[in-house]
This record gives structure tokens, sequence and C-alpha cells, in this order.
């Protein structure tokens, strides 16, 4: 007998809690088993896959308020180590904030442009020295 939509639902969110807890594929299978869901191997790989798919819909869901609530966790911890004029630790926290919301650049952010440009005065400079053997 075919699974309906809502036992499926519920077995990807029992595949989802074992793999939070880290359960290795052999255990998920035993599991499914004593859960007599009497289903494959195969479709099991197919319930940890919605699993990852539901995980990363989650993530993605709630990524806004996550970041929002890092903020204003690392502004408290900045404002207490304010307070006890712990400057390395308040450095740290403006570090890590920073980093957070991707304030610095990247450090490959302009290499890409800065390899273009050197690649063209390469590009004179051979050909300079080509002329100039021509010449020769």
């Amino acid at each position: 007998m075919k699974a309906t939509k809502a036992t499926i639902q519920a077995r990807v969110e029992a595949v989802l809690r074992l793999r939070l807890d880290g359960v290795p594929f052999r255990e998920v299978v035993r599991y499914g088993s004593e859960k007599g869901w009497a289903v494959s191997e195969r479709q099991l790989q197919k319930y940890i896959r919605a699993s990852d798919r539901l995980i990363a819909r989650r993530f993605e869901k709630d990524r806004q308020k996550r970041i929002d609530r890092h903020v204003s966790m690392l502004r408290n911890l900045y404002r207490q180590a304010m307070k006890l004029a712990d400057y390395r630790t308040a450095l740290a926290v403006l570090d890590s904030e920073a980093k957070l919301l991707d304030l610095f650049p990247r450090a490959d952010a302009d290499a890409l442009p800065r390899c273009a440009e050197m690649e063209k005065k390469l590009d004179h400079a051979i050909g300079t020295c080509g002329r100039c053997a021509e010449k020769v």
C-alpha cells in the first residue's frame, strides 16, 4: 500500500530529526524498519534528500531573522565590553559584526580586474620586446 502525503511528510520529519542528531544511514534504515515503514533503502535516500531540502527552505526562510538576532547580540556584547573598557573584545565583536554583514571587501573582489590590467601591460611589454627583436 502506498503511503499518504501526510505519512511521507511525517517520515521526512523523522528522518530530519535523525539526521540532525548525526545518525548514520544504517541507523536510519534500522529506524525505518523498527517503525514498520516497509520501504527500500532507495526510498529512505529519497526521504533524506527531502529532509535536506526541508532544512534548506527553513534556513532560508529564517535567515534574516537570524542575522538580525545575531547583530543584536553582538551589539549587546560590544556595549558590555566597552563598559568594562575591554577594547580587545570590543574590537573582536566589531570585526564579527562586520563579517556577518559582509562589510569588508573580499580579498579577491578586485583581483580579477587587476589581473586583466596586468595582462594588458604584459601583452604590451611582450609586444614591444618583440618589435625590438625584429629590428635587430
